[in-house]
Protein backbone atom coordinates (compact mmCIF):
# COMPACT_ATOMS: atom_id res chain seq x y z
CA UNK A 1 0.00 0.00 0.00
CA UNK A 2 1.07 3.33 -0.72
CA UNK A 3 2.71 5.57 2.08
CA UNK A 4 2.82 9.58 3.03
CA UNK A 5 6.12 10.95 3.94
CA UNK A 6 7.24 14.68 4.90
CA UNK A 7 10.30 15.85 3.50
CA UNK A 8 11.95 19.71 3.98
CA UNK A 9 13.52 20.92 0.56
CA UNK A 10 15.37 23.80 0.95
CA UNK A 11 13.39 27.45 -0.85
CA UNK A 12 17.01 27.25 -3.91
CA UNK A 13 15.68 23.38 -4.47
CA UNK A 14 12.12 24.17 -4.21
CA UNK A 15 12.49 25.82 -7.77
CA UNK A 16 14.46 23.19 -9.48
CA UNK A 17 11.77 20.68 -8.18
CA UNK A 18 8.52 22.48 -9.33
CA UNK A 19 10.17 22.86 -12.77
CA UNK A 20 11.60 19.80 -13.37
CA UNK A 21 9.35 17.33 -11.40
CA UNK A 22 12.41 15.40 -10.23
CA UNK A 23 13.54 15.16 -6.38
CA UNK A 24 16.32 13.39 -5.42
CA UNK A 25 18.52 11.87 -2.22
CA UNK A 26 21.81 10.44 -1.55
CA UNK A 27 20.72 8.16 1.19
CA UNK A 28 20.28 4.19 -0.27
CA UNK A 29 17.95 3.82 2.99
CA UNK A 30 15.64 6.61 1.81
CA UNK A 31 15.63 5.26 -2.10
CA UNK A 32 14.55 1.69 -0.12
CA UNK A 33 11.91 3.16 1.80
CA UNK A 34 10.31 5.29 -0.43
CA UNK A 35 8.58 3.42 -3.61
CA UNK A 36 6.56 4.88 -6.98
CA UNK A 37 3.25 5.32 -5.99
CA UNK A 38 4.41 7.18 -2.37
CA UNK A 39 3.27 10.71 -1.87
CA UNK A 40 5.36 13.31 -0.68
CA UNK A 41 4.44 16.56 0.97
CA UNK A 42 6.77 19.16 0.89
CA UNK A 43 8.08 21.31 3.30
CA UNK A 44 9.88 24.10 1.88
CA UNK A 45 12.91 25.42 4.55
CA UNK A 46 12.71 29.04 5.67
CA UNK A 47 9.59 29.74 4.74
CA UNK A 48 7.39 27.91 7.48
CA UNK A 49 5.13 26.26 4.53
CA UNK A 50 4.54 23.52 2.90
CA UNK A 51 4.44 24.04 -0.96
CA UNK A 52 2.97 21.00 -2.38
CA UNK A 53 2.29 16.82 -2.59
CA UNK A 54 3.54 15.06 -5.24
CA UNK A 55 3.67 11.47 -5.72
CA UNK A 56 6.17 8.94 -7.31
CA UNK A 57 5.40 8.13 -10.69
CA UNK A 58 7.88 5.72 -11.67
CA UNK A 59 11.31 3.92 -9.73
CA UNK A 60 14.84 5.58 -8.61
CA UNK A 61 17.41 6.22 -10.96
CA UNK A 62 21.07 7.64 -10.84
CA UNK A 63 21.43 11.68 -11.53
CA UNK A 64 23.27 11.82 -14.34
CA UNK A 65 24.35 15.89 -13.70
CA UNK A 66 24.32 18.11 -11.27
CA UNK A 67 21.22 20.07 -11.37
CA UNK A 68 20.29 21.46 -7.61
CA UNK A 69 21.48 24.67 -5.98
CA UNK A 70 24.42 23.26 -4.19
CA UNK A 71 25.51 20.62 -6.63
CA UNK A 72 25.87 23.78 -9.07
CA UNK A 73 27.92 25.81 -6.29
CA UNK A 74 29.89 22.35 -5.66
CA UNK A 75 30.12 21.35 -9.57
CA UNK A 76 29.90 18.10 -8.66
CA UNK A 77 26.75 15.57 -8.07
CA UNK A 78 25.61 14.85 -4.69
CA UNK A 79 22.31 13.37 -4.50
CA UNK A 80 22.96 9.97 -6.47
CA UNK A 81 19.51 8.94 -6.54
CA UNK A 82 16.72 10.77 -8.27
CA UNK A 83 13.01 10.39 -8.93
CA UNK A 84 10.81 11.59 -10.97
CA UNK A 85 7.32 13.02 -9.24
CA UNK A 86 3.66 14.21 -10.59
CA UNK A 87 1.85 17.45 -8.50
CA UNK A 88 -1.53 16.16 -6.73
CA UNK A 89 -1.87 19.79 -5.22
CA UNK A 90 0.20 22.84 -5.06
CA UNK A 91 -0.64 25.89 -2.88
CA UNK A 92 0.98 27.24 0.16
CA UNK A 93 -0.27 25.67 4.08
CA UNK A 94 1.37 27.28 6.94
CA UNK A 95 3.19 24.48 9.06
CA UNK A 96 2.64 26.24 12.54
CA UNK A 97 -0.89 27.37 11.97
CA UNK A 98 -1.79 23.26 11.49
CA UNK A 99 0.29 21.83 14.07
CA UNK A 100 -2.83 21.03 16.11
CA UNK A 101 -4.57 19.43 13.29
CA UNK A 102 -1.44 17.08 12.05
CA UNK A 103 -1.55 14.02 14.35
CA UNK A 104 2.00 13.12 13.52
CA UNK A 105 3.32 16.36 15.58
CA UNK A 106 3.16 14.61 18.92
CA UNK A 107 4.92 17.03 20.62
CA UNK A 108 3.63 20.82 19.63
CA UNK A 109 5.96 22.39 21.65
CA UNK A 110 8.55 21.24 19.82
CA UNK A 111 6.95 21.26 16.08
CA UNK A 112 9.91 21.89 13.63
CA UNK A 113 11.49 18.38 14.81
CA UNK A 114 9.00 16.80 12.63
CA UNK A 115 9.77 18.72 9.43
CA UNK A 116 13.49 17.86 10.11
CA UNK A 117 15.19 15.76 7.42
CA UNK A 118 16.60 12.21 8.59
CA UNK A 119 20.28 11.32 7.17
CA UNK A 120 18.98 12.46 3.79
CA UNK A 121 15.56 10.56 3.89
CA UNK A 122 11.99 11.77 4.63
CA UNK A 123 11.30 14.41 8.00
CA UNK A 124 8.98 12.92 11.24
CA UNK A 125 11.96 10.58 12.53
CA UNK A 126 11.71 8.96 8.94
CA UNK A 127 8.64 7.50 9.57
CA UNK A 128 5.62 7.51 7.29
CA UNK A 129 2.50 10.04 7.91
CA UNK A 130 -1.81 8.92 7.76
CA UNK A 131 -3.67 9.77 5.12
CA UNK A 132 -5.83 12.29 7.32
CA UNK A 133 -2.95 14.19 8.30
CA UNK A 134 -1.99 14.16 4.08
CA UNK A 135 -5.61 15.48 3.58
CA UNK A 136 -4.97 18.02 6.12
CA UNK A 137 -1.88 19.85 4.34
CA UNK A 138 -3.74 19.40 0.86
CA UNK A 139 -7.21 21.10 2.11
CA UNK A 140 -4.83 24.06 3.00
CA UNK A 141 -2.98 23.73 -0.11
CA UNK A 142 -6.13 23.81 -2.12
CA UNK A 143 -7.53 27.17 0.39
CA UNK A 144 -3.97 28.80 -0.84
CA UNK A 145 -3.64 28.28 -4.19
CA UNK A 146 -0.27 29.58 -5.72
CA UNK A 147 -0.54 33.00 -7.87
CA UNK A 148 0.28 33.08 -11.35
CA UNK A 149 3.76 34.10 -10.85
CA UNK A 150 4.81 31.06 -8.68
CA UNK A 151 3.40 28.32 -11.22
CA UNK A 152 3.01 25.58 -11.29
CA UNK A 153 5.59 25.81 -14.04
CA UNK A 154 5.90 23.15 -17.34
CA UNK A 155 7.89 20.85 -16.21
CA UNK A 156 10.24 20.63 -18.91
CA UNK A 157 9.76 17.71 -20.86
CA UNK A 158 6.19 18.00 -21.46
CA UNK A 159 4.86 18.50 -24.66
CA UNK A 160 4.48 22.34 -25.66
CA UNK A 161 0.91 23.39 -25.49
CA UNK A 162 -0.47 24.15 -28.95
CA UNK A 163 -1.53 27.69 -30.03
CA UNK A 164 -0.03 29.22 -26.22
CA UNK A 165 -1.12 32.71 -25.58
CA UNK A 166 1.68 35.41 -26.96
CA UNK A 167 0.95 37.47 -23.64
CA UNK A 168 2.30 34.70 -21.16
CA UNK A 169 6.10 34.96 -20.97
CA UNK A 170 8.27 31.98 -20.65
CA UNK A 171 9.30 30.89 -17.29
CA UNK A 172 12.77 32.48 -16.28
CA UNK A 173 15.60 30.38 -16.87
CA UNK A 174 16.68 28.07 -14.28
CA UNK A 175 19.74 29.23 -13.04
CA UNK A 176 18.23 32.86 -12.61
CA UNK A 177 15.54 31.49 -10.51
CA UNK A 178 18.04 30.69 -7.73
CA UNK A 179 19.35 34.56 -7.82
CA UNK A 180 17.05 35.92 -4.79
CA UNK A 181 18.50 32.44 -2.49
CA UNK A 182 22.37 34.03 -3.79
CA UNK A 183 21.49 36.93 -2.56
CA UNK A 184 20.32 36.07 0.79
CA UNK A 185 23.02 34.38 1.75
CA UNK A 186 25.30 37.41 0.42
CA UNK A 187 23.35 39.37 2.81
CA UNK A 188 23.48 37.04 6.04
CA UNK A 189 27.26 36.45 5.24
CA UNK A 190 27.99 40.10 4.51
CA UNK A 191 26.76 40.61 8.17
CA UNK A 192 29.26 37.76 9.54
CA UNK A 193 26.23 35.40 10.14
CA UNK A 194 26.54 32.38 7.23
CA UNK A 195 23.98 29.63 7.84
CA UNK A 196 25.64 26.78 9.80
CA UNK A 197 23.11 24.45 7.69
CA UNK A 198 24.62 25.25 4.43
CA UNK A 199 28.55 26.27 5.49
CA UNK A 200 31.14 24.49 7.57
CA UNK A 201 31.73 26.36 10.40
CA UNK A 202 34.79 28.05 11.29
CA UNK A 203 34.64 28.96 7.14
CA UNK A 204 36.26 31.92 6.33
CA UNK A 205 33.08 34.14 5.78
CA UNK A 206 35.08 36.09 3.21
CA UNK A 207 35.86 32.90 0.97
CA UNK A 208 32.29 32.22 1.36
CA UNK A 209 31.80 36.11 0.04
CA UNK A 210 33.47 34.97 -2.91
CA UNK A 211 31.88 32.09 -3.91
CA UNK A 212 28.59 33.64 -3.89
CA UNK A 213 29.51 36.40 -5.68
CA UNK A 214 31.10 33.72 -8.36
CA UNK A 215 27.81 31.80 -8.22
CA UNK A 216 25.67 35.05 -8.65
CA UNK A 217 27.28 36.34 -11.96
CA UNK A 218 26.91 32.90 -13.02
CA UNK A 219 23.12 32.35 -12.44
CA UNK A 220 23.05 35.66 -14.56
CA UNK A 221 25.00 34.11 -17.70
CA UNK A 222 28.20 35.53 -17.71
CA UNK A 223 31.30 33.45 -18.17
CA UNK A 224 32.96 32.20 -15.18
CA UNK A 225 35.52 30.09 -15.93
CA UNK A 226 38.46 31.71 -14.48
CA UNK A 227 37.50 34.07 -11.24
CA UNK A 228 40.00 37.19 -10.20
CA UNK A 229 42.37 36.28 -13.19
CA UNK A 230 43.13 32.44 -11.69
CA UNK A 231 41.53 29.65 -12.76
CA UNK A 232 38.61 28.97 -9.93
CA UNK A 233 39.31 26.14 -7.70
CA UNK A 234 36.53 23.61 -6.40
CA UNK A 235 35.02 24.28 -3.56
CA UNK A 236 36.32 22.22 -0.56
CA UNK A 237 35.30 21.62 2.97
CA UNK A 238 31.43 21.40 2.21
CA UNK A 239 29.41 20.03 4.96
CA UNK A 240 27.54 17.04 3.52
CA UNK A 241 23.89 18.50 3.29
CA UNK A 242 20.80 16.97 4.75
CA UNK A 243 19.13 16.56 1.44
CA UNK A 244 18.33 19.13 -1.60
Amino acid sequence: MPKNWVWPVVEGNWAVLARKNVWATYSDKAKAKVQPGDRIAFYVKGTGNFRGIYRLSLGWYSATEPIWYDEIAANKIIYEHQVRIEPLELGSANYKSLVHSLAFVKNKAQFQVYVQSMGGGPANHGRPVTDEDLEVLATELRRNPPSPEEGPLVEETAKPVQQPSALAPPPPPLLAMWLPWVFTDLESVARGVPSPGKYVEGRDPAAILEDLVYLAFRFLGYNMSRQLGYRRRRPENRRRPHGP
